[in-house]
């Protein structure tokens, strides 16, 4: 007869004895070296049919002292053999390395740690990602979703449903200001993602920190000085899908005008519509243009005892893409009949847009840290971030009524060039000035600024005719010529004092800290707008050389240089803060303080006097008490509890208590020097399991009420321009009557499975503001328009999404030098733009964006990594949630796929393709 011949497994764990850490990467031999393997992410190593017998497992990693173990295994039967491996020592000197805090373990390790609610990205897992910049890492961080420019770049974080004014940046811990033309808050894609250490997302605030986050803060951690000399470098090249298959029409940035006539001749002058180039319109087409990725960094640690350290990093990017935009022009109010709804979106015209982006991205970052003492440590870091975007959009303007291109139709050139940059420098001390009193302060220099040189506009049209199925076009006509110039500067300097004294008090280790900020702000905003008109009724456009212009009314040559959009701000800031924290027992610990802070604003339009604008000057001055209890209880080592209650202010943007006008597009944007801040009761529950390196489950939930909550709103009080509907199309910042609610709830999965690992989070969020609307709608019993009556609407908060989710599939083999990554993000639908009448809010439907990266090492110290965004080509589609009324009748408008939306904007933005070459040393 026939025997069975039975086989064992053989597995296990190998681990870091000082930290019980995993180790990646050990090479495991079966009686030596009949069978090798090495440990995957999670530390465990495998080996599968291995005959009935005594066996040797022998486990060796660089750096620590290797062992060998014996097991007799019998049958088909599992034996589990872990290993933890202690540091080797040669001549009684530590040859371990440090911490490498780049790491996910470290990241883990850091989140357990840590006195408040946070999650934290490491910059080894931004380094396999397919993001390039911050913004993109932000994306895949629970509880978190971007919103994104016109060319599909992550821009702007919204942080547990809260819009991103509720949000601030912070470089190692420092506030930053923003080089965005209208508001505090910060463009993330300004940077570079591989500058970082680790990216930091905290969700409650602890009293030493700054309080204007309701909804959180992203602390941007930059890459640290190593201990031993470390080089890393990075290049790449790519392209865009749709630059390449439909060809990127370029500005030649050499003819933009970086000052305006007035700023280079002085106020008042007069300028004539012959100084203003057409060389702007001149465009290039190319076919083939490649992006490209590069960076580098070096960094170590010098002199006797290794004092001085340094490290300096660099980052550019340069990027072209073409997108394609479908936007219905929304008319100033609704419709209603007896046939029609009542507030049912009504439409002027159909815009086909395409957008090709110049998009150039620049990063440095610099540190010093000298070591005096044990007790005594001072840094210098300095950061400076750019990006220079030069766009053109190409716009089919066409009237509702007929299909695109067909009736009267307007063709809109528009050029547009932002430059944005941050600069930070902060010299920072640590001393120790006895065994329990320390001493951290910090002096700091920050510049932010924007250009917008000679925004251009420029527009013709014609009419088409289509008789008996003869299509026929007008000659085109010259029409408007608009050119644009602002800029912007946002200076802060600011002084950080921090103290905290170690003691014990009734065998309980405690921790009083106290200290402050002054920061003073300065902001200024200069803006002119020339608008020009053609020579004479239908002038025929041949080329953009020979049209002609000149100023009509002829008092329009010194543009709008006296318009509420030329303003400076001072902002002077104080706080100051005292907490405790207490080791009440082994397990439990308790943090609790109270923060104050002193706000005190002042505006002046610089370009009008207060006599006839009594507007023209003005402000706000306030103080805030900001408490804040944080508990965490250890239920064992590897397992938290975490209690959060804080309370937290949103300051207005500085535009938005500017009594300014600025006419836009779409609508206009109107300042409301009545504005006032938000403030915020916040609370946080959280179950953490660190299940070793970098596995972990966080299940959490949070609450928050938002009294006067901000948020744009068009506004709907001026009657005198209700009749026209104008009004419907101005936009303001209003402060909500009632308080807003959110809550929701946070799931973080990460588990490693030898060479495989899945990282899942899921964030459920639920918010209610109410808001008053205008509801227009038909009466039957008067046969008549009923557009004034004002009622009161539930909505979710601006911004906030109700379902996101991100999933990665990752896999990760030692042995052969591979790192590969497949990972989803799902944003839910949620409010893009609040309208001022029932039903008609900009909804964005739910998207899912598929991306896939991977690294392989090809020899020593080099490795070839690809990325590729956007894989599904996935749409952005903006909707009215109200019935579809255009999908059959006399109007059909193109692009409407369901009956219950009317779809007013569908974005494509193709995909992206990278490859490189990257060293470490």
């Amino acid at each position: 007869m026939f025997s069975p011949v039975y086989a064992a497994t053989i597995k296990g764990i190998v681990s870091d004895k000082e930290d019980q850490e995993a180790i990646i990467g050990a090479v495991v031999k079966l009686d030596e070296n009949k069978s090798i393997t090495t440990s995957g992410i999670d530390g465990s190593y495998e080996f599968k049919s291995v005959p009935d017998g005594r066996h040797t497992i022998i486990i060796s990693y660089v750096g620590y002292a290797g062992q060998t173990k014996e097991i007799e295994v019998h049958g088909q039967e599992i034996y589990k053999l872990n290993f933890v491996l202690q540091n080797a020592r040669i001549n009684e000197v530590t040859i371990k390395g440090s911490k490498n805090n780049g790491s996910d373990e470290a990241a883990r390790l850091s989140e357990k740690n840590a006195e408040n609610v946070m999650n934290i990205v490491s910059a080894r897992a931004i380094e396999l990602s397919p993001d390039l910049t911050v913004a993109n890492v932000l994306e895949r961080v629970s509880g978190v979703n971007i919103e994104h420019s016109s060319n599909g770049d992550a821009q702007y974080a919204t942080i547990r449903g809260m819009d991103k004014r509720y949000n601030y940046t912070l470089v190692n811990g420092v506030k930053i200001p923003s080089p965005d033309m209208n508001n505090r808050y910060v463009p993330m894609d300004i940077f570079p993602s591989d500058l970082l250490e680790r990216l930091e997302v905290v969700k409650a605030l602890t009293p030493n920190m700054e309080g204007d986050a309701i909804g959180g803060a992203m602390n941007m951690v930059m890459k640290s000085a190593p201990k031993e000399l470390t080089i890393k470098a990075n290049a790449a090249t790519g392209f865009s899908q749709y630059a390449l298959s439909d060809g990127f029409y370029g500005i030649n940035n050499n003819t933009i005008a970086i000052k305006s006539p007035e700023e280079t001749q002085g106020r008042g002058y007069q300028a004539n519509a012959s100084a203003f180039s057409n060389k702007v319109w001149d465009y290039s087409k190319n076919n083939v243009l490649l992006n490209q990725s590069l960076g580098f960094s070096i960094g170590n640690s010098l002199l006797k005892n290794k004092k001085l350290g340094f490290i300096v990093a660099g980052s550019y990017l340069h990027t072209y893409s073409t997108s394609s935009s479908f936007f219905l022009l929304m008319n100033g109010q609704p419709e209603s009949s007896p046939v029609i709804p009542a507030n049912t979106g009504a439409f002027t015209d159909i815009n086909l847009r395409t957008y090709y982006t110049e998009t150039q991205r620049y990063g440095l970052h610099a540190r010093l840290d000298y070591t005096f003492n044990n007790h005594n440590k001072i840094s210098f870091y300095s950061l400076f971030v750019q990006t220079n975007q030069d766009q053109y959009r190409h716009t089919i303007d066409s009237t509702i009524g007929s299909e695109p291109g067909i009736g009267n139709v307007n063709i809109l050139d528009r050029n547009r060039v932002q430059n944005g940059s941050i600069y930070n420098a902060t010299l920072k001390g640590d001393h120790d000035l006895t065994d329990k009193l320390r001493l951290t302060w910090n002096a700091v220099y920050s510049l932010a600024s924007a250009q917008r040189p000679d925004w251009s506009t420029f527009e013709t049209s014609f009419a088409t005719k289509d008789s008996s199925g003869i299509r026929s076009q007008t000659a085109p006509t010259v029409d408007a010529l608009t050119r644009q110039w602002e800029h912007n500067t946002d200076e802060d300097m600011a002084a950080y004092l921090d103290l905290s004294y170690k003691t014990t008090i009734a065998h309980m280790d405690m921790t009083f800290s106290a200290g402050g900020l002054y920061r003073h702000k300065t902001r200024d905003n200069f803006n002119i707008i020339y608008s020009i008109s053609p020579v004479g009724m239908n002038q025929t456009f041949t080329n953009f050389d020979a049209a002609q212009f000149a100023f009509s009314p002829l008092s329009n040559d010194s543009g709008n240089i006296r318009n509420p959009n030329n303003y400076s701000v001072t902002e002077n800031t104080a706080a100051w803060y005292g907490m405790a924290k207490v080791q009440a027992t082994e397990k439990l610990q308790i943090l609790a303080g109270m923060r104050v802070e002193q706000t005190d604003d002042n505006y002046h339009l610089t370009t009008l006097d207060t006599t006839q604008w009594p507007a023209a000057v003005g402000g706000q001055f306030y103080t805030d008490f900001l408490p804040s209890v944080h508990i965490l209880y250890h239920l064992e080592d590897d397992k938290n509890i975490r209690l959060s209650y804080y309370r937290a202010i949103c300051r207005p943007n500085y535009f938005d208590m500017i009594p300014y006008n600025e006419p836009g597009e779409d609508y206009t944007l109107i300042g409301n020097p009545s504005i006032t801040r938000s403030t915020a009761d916040n609370l946080d529950a959280r179950y953490e399991w660190f299940l070793g390196g970098a596995s972990q489950v966080l299940i959490g939930a949070f609450y928050k009420k938002i009294y006067s909550p901000i948020e744009y709103a068009f506004n709907t009080v001026n009657s005198t321009t209700q009749t026209t509907g104008k009004a419907a199309l101005d936009i303001m910042p209003i402060n909500g009557a009632n308080p807003a609610t959110n809550y929701g709830t946070e799931i973080v999965f990460t588990k490693f499975f030898h060479r495989f690992g899945i990282n899942v989070n899921y964030t459920y969020t639920h918010s209610s503001i109410t808001t008053p609307k205008r509801w227009y709608g038909y009466n039957a019993a008067t046969n008549s328009i009923k557009g004034d009556s004002i009622v009161n609407v539930a909505m979710p908060l601006q911004g906030q999404a109700e379902h996101i989710g991100n999933i990665a599939l990752i896999y990760k083999d030692v042995k052969l030098g591979l790192d590969a990554q497949l990972a989803l993000v799902y944003t839910g639908p949620h409010i893009a733009l609040v309208s001022g009448f029932v039903n008609n809010d900009y909804w964005q439907r739910g998207t899912a964006v598929l991306d896939l990266s991977f690294e392989k090492k090809i020899i020593k110290k080099f490795f070839v990594y690809g990325k590729v965004n956007n894989i599904l080509n996935t749409p952005v589609v903006l909707q009215l949630r109200q019935n579809n009324i255009y999908r059959s009748g006399n109007i059909i408008l193109p692009e409407q796929d369901r009956s219950n939306a009317i779809t007013v904007q569908r974005d494509l933005y193709g995909q992206v393709y990278l490859i490189g070459m990257r060293y470490k040393f």
